[in-house]
């Protein structure tokens, strides 16, 4: 009974999600949502409270995907083809978890638009708030990673993280225009330019700040040592 239950609650947080994806949180009223699902209005209500429900809803559903999506990616070099023993640095972490949100993002642009900026209700916004801080989290980490392995100067993380957030979402606010769901022409060239912005902000070490400097010394030859000997014992004595 509860696995049907379940399968009916999912099935409707899906079609909102559809919705969504192709007309923002307009298109998802509970009508188009029940239409969409395949159940009647009433049952709409009988699992999500009201539409504020139903939204906040869909927007956990969506947002909880691409995040797994994009923590998933910075565990590998390559999203597209992870081997087992793959283990990046931390810099290539981070710069494949920028690229895969950003061209996720340039490339699904209804849905991105409406989990990054669209005006919602109240609890659309709260959901927001958690959606930026759950990829603050995943950039903290990677950046903490980073300060513990050498490759970044030691630096204040929370904050990078979040500068990090708040450049891509605003970034991407402009180009998430939405329009339709196909990807803009120029989507590889923008999101080039977007990570490559944001990793200039990521402080790398550099190899002077490791290297171990030396002390330049005039080395002691044998040689030298025996003439000094020499001299000292063949030098006069003063007559007192």
């Amino acid at each position: 009974m509860q696995a049907r239950l379940d399968a009916t609650r999912n099935r409707i947080i899906d079609a909102a999600v559809r919705l969504v994806a192709t007309g923002g949180w307009t298109a998802a009223s509970v009508a188009a949502v029940a239409h969409e699902a395949g159940v009647a209005t009433g049952t709409v209500y009988r699992h999500l409270t009201d539409k504020d429900d139903l939204l906040a809803a869909a927007f956990r559903r969506a947002a909880s995907h691409e995040l797994t999506v994009v923590t998933e990616a910075a565990g590998t070099t390559d999203p597209l083809h992870p081997a087992a023993d793959d283990s990046p640095d931390a810099i290539s972490s981070i710069e494949v978890a920028l690229r895969t949100f950003a061209g996720r993002a340039l490339r699904g642009r209804r849905l991105a638009y409406a989990l990054l900026a669209e005006p919602a209700g109240p609890a659309v916004e709260a959901e927001r708030l958690a959606y930026r801080t759950g990829y603050r989290a995943l950039f903290r980490d990677l950046l903490d990673r980073g300060v513990a392995t050498g490759e970044l100067d030691h630096h204040d993380t929370e904050v990078v993280a979040a500068a990090l957030v708040g450049a891509m979402g605003e970034a991407l606010v402009g180009p998430l225009a939405p329009v339709d769901d196909h990807a803009a022409p120029g989507t590889d060239a923008k999101v080039d330019a977007l990570v490559a912005a944001c990793l200039r902000a990521v402080p790398v070490r550099s190899p002077a700040t490791t290297a171990t400097p030396t002390t330049t010394a005039t080395p002691t030859t044998t040689a030298t040592r025996a003439t000094t000997a020499t001299a000292a014992t063949t030098a006069p004595r003063r007559t007192p």
